[in-house]
């Protein structure tokens, strides 16, 4: 278990410095489009946004592996299973 969690913090850790660069264009003018109709600007709440949704996905993976990781890993063999994705009809993958 102890490796999980240092793979986790390690991906977290790595995840952070493009997490900050998508940040970093949210107060960046030469990120802004001046002949955007909506507003020069729009293009930096875009990038506020995904930095936003970037934080909320990295805290329910976090989240979840902490509580359900070996749960996850071991005990529940049909997440990984090819059966669902062949049964939607998905063929050439598995």
């Amino acid at each position: 278990m102890w490796f999980s969690r240092v793979l986790l913090c390690s991906g977290l850790a790595v995840g952070s410095l493009s997490m900050w660069d998508t940040l970093s264009h949210a107060w960046d003018p030469a990120f802004q489009a001046p002949a955007l109709p909506l507003g020069p600007t729009h293009t930096n709440y875009h990038a506020f946004r995904e930095f936003t949704l970037s934080v909320g996905g990295k805290k329910k993976g976090t989240r979840t592996v902490s509580k359900n990781g070996p749960r996850l890993l071991f005990l529940c063999p049909q997440f990984f299973s090819p059966e669902p994705v062949k049964n939607a009809g998905i063929s050439g993958v598995f």
